[in-house]
């Protein structure tokens, strides 16, 4: 190989590799629960369906308030 194969092969080994160590770091990172998004958990899955509750409520009365 000479240099005009080599420095092209080099730029994709090191992309390739940089985006490996960059899928295993942002996995290993999303492991630990602290990390996560607060409503991926359970309880904010519970807070969640409470506020569509009272969403659902609410646009019930608006519209039983529109019909008066």
């Amino acid at each position: 190989m000479n240099t005009n194969e080599l420095l092209p092969s080099l730029a994709i080994f090191t992309l390739i590799a940089v985006l490996i160590i960059a899928v295993v770091i942002f996995a290993r990172f999303m492991r630990k629960p602290g990390n996560r998004h607060p409503m991926d958990t359970p309880r904010g899955k519970a807070i969640q369906e409470v506020r569509d509750e009272e969403v659902t409520e609410a646009r019930a009365n608006d519209e039983a308030s529109a019909r008066r």
